[in-house]
Protein backbone atom coordinates (compact mmCIF):
# COMPACT_ATOMS: atom_id res chain seq x y z
CA UNK A 1 0.00 0.00 0.00
CA UNK A 2 2.77 2.28 0.79
CA UNK A 3 4.30 1.79 -2.62
CA UNK A 4 0.50 2.75 -4.19
CA UNK A 5 0.55 5.95 -2.05
CA UNK A 6 3.62 6.91 -3.02
CA UNK A 7 2.87 6.87 -6.88
CA UNK A 8 1.32 9.92 -7.61
CA UNK A 9 4.02 11.81 -5.73
CA UNK A 10 7.18 9.81 -7.62
CA UNK A 11 4.82 10.33 -11.60
CA UNK A 12 4.77 13.67 -10.55
CA UNK A 13 8.48 13.89 -9.51
CA UNK A 14 9.00 12.35 -13.01
CA UNK A 15 6.57 14.77 -15.22
CA UNK A 16 8.84 17.90 -13.88
CA UNK A 17 12.25 16.11 -14.74
CA UNK A 18 10.78 15.80 -17.97
CA UNK A 19 9.06 19.16 -18.33
CA UNK A 20 11.47 21.50 -16.79
CA UNK A 21 14.74 19.87 -18.70
CA UNK A 22 14.63 23.11 -20.73
CA UNK A 23 15.82 25.17 -17.77
CA UNK A 24 18.73 22.91 -17.62
CA UNK A 25 22.57 25.21 -17.98
CA UNK A 26 24.77 23.62 -20.40
CA UNK A 27 27.54 25.55 -22.59
CA UNK A 28 28.21 28.09 -19.18
CA UNK A 29 31.81 28.46 -19.45
CA UNK A 30 32.60 31.85 -20.49
CA UNK A 31 33.75 32.55 -24.22
CA UNK A 32 34.56 34.63 -26.45
CA UNK A 33 34.10 34.72 -30.63
CA UNK A 34 37.68 34.21 -32.10
CA UNK A 35 37.03 34.09 -36.07
CA UNK A 36 33.68 33.56 -38.01
CA UNK A 37 32.90 32.18 -41.83
CA UNK A 38 29.03 32.01 -42.99
CA UNK A 39 28.06 29.66 -39.95
CA UNK A 40 30.96 28.66 -38.78
CA UNK A 41 33.01 29.89 -35.62
CA UNK A 42 35.87 29.73 -33.57
CA UNK A 43 35.80 30.32 -29.72
CA UNK A 44 38.08 30.74 -27.30
CA UNK A 45 37.16 30.06 -23.64
CA UNK A 46 38.07 32.73 -21.29
CA UNK A 47 40.64 31.72 -18.41
CA UNK A 48 42.84 34.04 -16.51
CA UNK A 49 45.03 30.84 -15.63
CA UNK A 50 46.71 29.56 -18.89
CA UNK A 51 50.26 28.14 -17.96
CA UNK A 52 50.82 25.47 -20.72
CA UNK A 53 52.14 26.64 -24.34
CA UNK A 54 50.34 24.66 -26.31
CA UNK A 55 46.65 25.54 -26.96
CA UNK A 56 43.96 22.98 -27.75
CA UNK A 57 41.48 23.25 -30.55
CA UNK A 58 38.29 20.94 -29.61
CA UNK A 59 36.23 19.91 -32.86
CA UNK A 60 32.97 18.10 -32.65
CA UNK A 61 30.14 16.29 -34.67
CA UNK A 62 28.33 18.47 -37.71
CA UNK A 63 25.09 17.77 -36.40
CA UNK A 64 25.50 17.25 -32.77
CA UNK A 65 25.66 20.53 -30.78
CA UNK A 66 29.07 20.89 -29.13
CA UNK A 67 27.84 21.31 -25.56
CA UNK A 68 28.81 18.08 -25.18
CA UNK A 69 32.57 19.31 -24.52
CA UNK A 70 31.00 21.61 -21.38
CA UNK A 71 27.93 19.93 -20.67
CA UNK A 72 27.31 21.42 -17.01
CA UNK A 73 28.67 23.44 -14.62
CA UNK A 74 30.57 20.89 -12.57
CA UNK A 75 30.62 18.23 -14.75
CA UNK A 76 32.50 19.79 -17.69
CA UNK A 77 35.56 18.67 -20.16
CA UNK A 78 36.36 22.46 -20.85
CA UNK A 79 35.92 23.47 -17.17
CA UNK A 80 38.44 20.03 -16.70
CA UNK A 81 40.92 21.71 -19.34
CA UNK A 82 40.83 24.98 -18.24
CA UNK A 83 41.63 24.38 -14.81
CA UNK A 84 44.74 22.23 -15.61
CA UNK A 85 45.76 25.41 -17.51
CA UNK A 86 45.34 24.75 -21.26
CA UNK A 87 44.48 27.50 -23.62
CA UNK A 88 41.03 26.31 -24.79
CA UNK A 89 39.25 26.78 -28.70
CA UNK A 90 36.25 25.66 -29.73
CA UNK A 91 35.08 24.95 -33.57
CA UNK A 92 31.47 25.46 -33.76
CA UNK A 93 30.27 24.31 -37.10
CA UNK A 94 26.67 26.36 -36.46
CA UNK A 95 23.69 25.65 -38.14
CA UNK A 96 23.59 25.50 -41.69
CA UNK A 97 20.65 26.13 -44.28
CA UNK A 98 19.85 26.12 -47.87
CA UNK A 99 22.30 28.62 -48.35
CA UNK A 100 24.95 26.72 -47.34
CA UNK A 101 24.29 24.26 -50.21
CA UNK A 102 27.41 24.55 -51.81
CA UNK A 103 29.20 23.22 -48.18
CA UNK A 104 30.72 19.85 -48.38
CA UNK A 105 33.36 18.11 -46.50
CA UNK A 106 36.34 19.12 -48.75
CA UNK A 107 35.40 22.49 -47.04
CA UNK A 108 34.98 21.75 -44.05
CA UNK A 109 38.53 19.76 -43.85
CA UNK A 110 40.65 21.78 -46.50
CA UNK A 111 39.02 25.61 -45.29
CA UNK A 112 37.25 25.80 -42.41
CA UNK A 113 39.94 23.59 -39.88
CA UNK A 114 43.30 25.19 -41.52
CA UNK A 115 41.17 28.65 -41.15
CA UNK A 116 40.22 28.07 -37.51
CA UNK A 117 43.70 26.29 -37.28
CA UNK A 118 45.37 29.62 -38.14
CA UNK A 119 43.40 32.17 -36.39
CA UNK A 120 43.81 29.65 -33.01
CA UNK A 121 47.67 30.27 -33.27
CA UNK A 122 47.24 33.98 -34.10
CA UNK A 123 45.29 34.32 -31.28
CA UNK A 124 47.35 32.99 -28.92
CA UNK A 125 50.50 33.74 -29.85
CA UNK A 126 51.90 30.26 -30.49
CA UNK A 127 53.05 27.99 -33.11
CA UNK A 128 51.65 24.54 -32.24
CA UNK A 129 48.31 23.43 -31.02
CA UNK A 130 46.42 20.30 -30.23
CA UNK A 131 43.66 19.24 -31.41
CA UNK A 132 40.87 16.63 -29.81
CA UNK A 133 38.51 15.54 -32.35
CA UNK A 134 35.29 13.76 -31.29
CA UNK A 135 32.97 11.57 -33.78
CA UNK A 136 32.78 12.69 -36.63
CA UNK A 137 34.61 15.56 -35.79
CA UNK A 138 37.41 12.93 -35.48
CA UNK A 139 36.82 11.88 -38.38
CA UNK A 140 37.33 15.94 -39.87
CA UNK A 141 40.54 15.91 -37.95
CA UNK A 142 42.09 12.81 -39.02
CA UNK A 143 41.56 13.95 -42.55
CA UNK A 144 43.24 17.18 -42.39
CA UNK A 145 45.50 16.36 -40.03
CA UNK A 146 46.36 13.36 -42.63
CA UNK A 147 46.80 16.12 -45.30
CA UNK A 148 48.89 18.36 -43.60
CA UNK A 149 52.18 18.79 -45.15
CA UNK A 150 55.32 18.04 -42.72
CA UNK A 151 55.90 21.13 -41.56
CA UNK A 152 52.31 21.17 -39.98
CA UNK A 153 51.41 23.33 -36.79
CA UNK A 154 49.44 19.90 -35.03
CA UNK A 155 51.48 18.78 -32.38
CA UNK A 156 49.24 16.55 -30.80
CA UNK A 157 45.99 14.65 -32.12
CA UNK A 158 43.27 13.10 -29.91
CA UNK A 159 40.52 11.42 -31.80
CA UNK A 160 37.47 9.97 -29.63
CA UNK A 161 35.34 7.53 -31.05
CA UNK A 162 36.08 8.22 -34.39
CA UNK A 163 34.04 6.42 -37.17
CA UNK A 164 35.78 4.60 -39.25
CA UNK A 165 34.74 1.49 -40.65
CA UNK A 166 30.91 2.00 -42.23
CA UNK A 167 30.64 -1.49 -43.30
CA UNK A 168 29.74 -2.74 -39.91
CA UNK A 169 26.41 0.21 -38.91
CA UNK A 170 22.91 -0.38 -39.56
CA UNK A 171 22.59 3.13 -41.56
CA UNK A 172 24.77 0.48 -44.08
CA UNK A 173 21.75 -1.45 -44.61
CA UNK A 174 19.60 1.45 -44.48
CA UNK A 175 21.33 3.29 -47.10
CA UNK A 176 24.02 1.46 -48.85
CA UNK A 177 22.02 -0.75 -51.23
CA UNK A 178 22.02 0.23 -54.47
CA UNK A 179 17.66 1.26 -54.11
CA UNK A 180 18.62 4.04 -52.08
CA UNK A 181 19.11 7.01 -54.29
CA UNK A 182 21.27 9.68 -52.53
CA UNK A 183 21.14 12.32 -55.26
CA UNK A 184 17.49 11.72 -55.16
CA UNK A 185 17.57 13.11 -50.89
CA UNK A 186 20.13 15.49 -51.79
CA UNK A 187 17.66 17.21 -54.48
CA UNK A 188 14.52 17.36 -52.27
CA UNK A 189 17.04 18.31 -49.34
CA UNK A 190 19.10 21.41 -50.18
CA UNK A 191 20.01 21.09 -46.25
CA UNK A 192 19.13 18.34 -45.06
CA UNK A 193 17.10 18.23 -41.74
CA UNK A 194 18.93 17.32 -38.65
CA UNK A 195 15.82 16.13 -37.60
CA UNK A 196 15.28 13.51 -40.09
CA UNK A 197 19.16 12.23 -39.07
CA UNK A 198 17.85 12.56 -35.24
CA UNK A 199 15.01 10.22 -35.99
CA UNK A 200 16.98 7.62 -37.68
CA UNK A 201 19.41 7.39 -35.02
CA UNK A 202 16.89 6.86 -32.46
CA UNK A 203 15.08 4.21 -34.66
CA UNK A 204 18.59 2.48 -34.43
CA UNK A 205 17.85 0.93 -31.00
CA UNK A 206 13.59 2.93 -30.80
CA UNK A 207 13.31 0.67 -27.59
CA UNK A 208 16.06 2.16 -25.87
CA UNK A 209 15.49 5.40 -26.91
CA UNK A 210 11.78 5.93 -26.40
CA UNK A 211 10.85 3.17 -23.56
CA UNK A 212 13.52 2.39 -21.85
CA UNK A 213 15.42 5.75 -21.11
CA UNK A 214 12.03 7.34 -19.87
CA UNK A 215 11.73 3.99 -17.53
CA UNK A 216 14.95 3.85 -16.20
CA UNK A 217 14.33 7.83 -15.25
CA UNK A 218 10.95 6.44 -13.64
CA UNK A 219 12.74 3.54 -11.91
CA UNK A 220 15.23 6.17 -10.04
CA UNK A 221 12.82 8.31 -9.21
CA UNK A 222 11.34 5.63 -7.00
CA UNK A 223 14.58 4.25 -5.66
CA UNK A 224 14.88 7.78 -4.41
CA UNK A 225 18.62 7.88 -6.70
CA UNK A 226 17.49 10.59 -9.77
CA UNK A 227 19.98 13.04 -10.11
CA UNK A 228 18.37 15.76 -12.35
CA UNK A 229 21.19 17.66 -12.88
CA UNK A 230 22.92 14.81 -14.53
CA UNK A 231 19.78 13.45 -16.49
CA UNK A 232 18.52 17.38 -17.83
CA UNK A 233 21.93 18.50 -19.16
CA UNK A 234 22.01 15.22 -21.46
CA UNK A 235 18.32 15.61 -22.10
CA UNK A 236 18.65 18.95 -23.10
CA UNK A 237 21.36 18.50 -25.19
CA UNK A 238 20.26 15.66 -26.39
CA UNK A 239 17.26 17.61 -27.90
CA UNK A 240 19.17 20.61 -29.39
CA UNK A 241 21.51 17.93 -31.70
CA UNK A 242 18.66 18.55 -34.94
CA UNK A 243 20.65 20.93 -36.84
CA UNK A 244 20.92 20.56 -40.71
CA UNK A 245 23.86 18.78 -42.73
CA UNK A 246 24.33 19.43 -45.62
CA UNK A 247 24.84 17.11 -48.99
CA UNK A 248 28.10 15.36 -47.98
CA UNK A 249 29.65 16.55 -51.79
CA UNK A 250 29.05 20.03 -52.83
CA UNK A 251 31.32 22.52 -54.04
CA UNK A 252 34.20 21.88 -52.12
CA UNK A 253 37.84 22.98 -52.51
CA UNK A 254 39.75 21.40 -55.76
CA UNK A 255 42.71 20.54 -55.22
CA UNK A 256 42.01 19.11 -51.36
CA UNK A 257 45.84 17.74 -51.02
CA UNK A 258 46.69 21.15 -51.37
CA UNK A 259 47.86 23.55 -48.44
CA UNK A 260 45.03 26.59 -47.68
CA UNK A 261 46.67 29.25 -45.37
CA UNK A 262 44.58 31.70 -47.52
CA UNK A 263 42.31 34.32 -45.93
CA UNK A 264 38.70 33.46 -45.25
CA UNK A 265 36.10 34.55 -42.47
CA UNK A 266 36.30 37.90 -40.30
Amino acid sequence: MSELAALPRQLAETANILLTTGDAVIGASPKDVVWTHRKVTLWRYRSATRRHPVPVLLIFALINRPDIFDLRPGNSFVEHLLAEGYDVFLLDWGVPDDEDADMGLANYVCDEIPWAVREALHASGQRELSIIGWCIGATLSAMYAALEPEDTPLRNLVLLTMPVDTGVSLYTTWVGRDSFDVDQVADAFTAVPGGLVDIANKMMKPVANFVTTYRKLFDSVRAGTANRAAYQSMAKWWRTTRRSLQRPTGSGSPGCTRRIGSSGGT
